[in-house]
């Protein structure tokens, strides 16, 4: 519901309820320029907000779960969530499940125009990270920063 929105929240897929960012977001920061993302293994341990440098869309971190082989570009952009319209969220978020899997080590991250499955630390930084083999990215390179 929109209008019970609080722009602090996340939407977290595994149960479609509202969670602490914390919870969600991305990152063990070392600046705004390089941190490192992960699947299960740093559940609880990040406390930094990624954005995306090419689209401006935050990018949302969803433990225990990976991407399906399918996915792709169009798919990350037609449903990215978009905090900025909360009660499209909720639908997108839905539509976004669809292609997203259980897993006991992953966590799926994605932004309007990128989308990785992570295991283990990956470390990243703004205009240097390849998005495969962990995912994709519609051309060039990965460009998440640290808000």
């Amino acid at each position: 519901d929109a209008q019970r929105y609080n722009r602090n929240k996340s939407i977290d897929v595994s149960n479609v309820v509202l969670v602490p960012k914390e919870d969600i977001s991305g990152v063990k920061g070392f600046g705004g320029t390089r941190c490192t993302i992960g699947g299960r293994e740093l559940d609880g341990k990040l406390t930094h907000k990624l954005k995306c440098a090419r689209c401006g869309y935050r990018v949302y971190r969803f433990p225990g779960r990976r991407w399906a082989t399918d996915v792709d570009y169009f798919w990350v952009r037609n449903y990215a969530l978009d905090d900025r319209a909360p009660a499209k969220m909720i639908e997108d978020q839905a539509k976004l499940q669809a292609k997203l899997e259980p897993s006991d080590t992953a966590a799926a991250y994605a932004c309007g125009c990128t989308w990785q499955t992570v295991s283990q630390a990956k470390d990243i930084t703004v205009d240097a990270t390849d998005a495969a083999p962990e995912g994709g990215i519609s051309e060039g390179r990965m460009r998440w920063k640290v808000e």
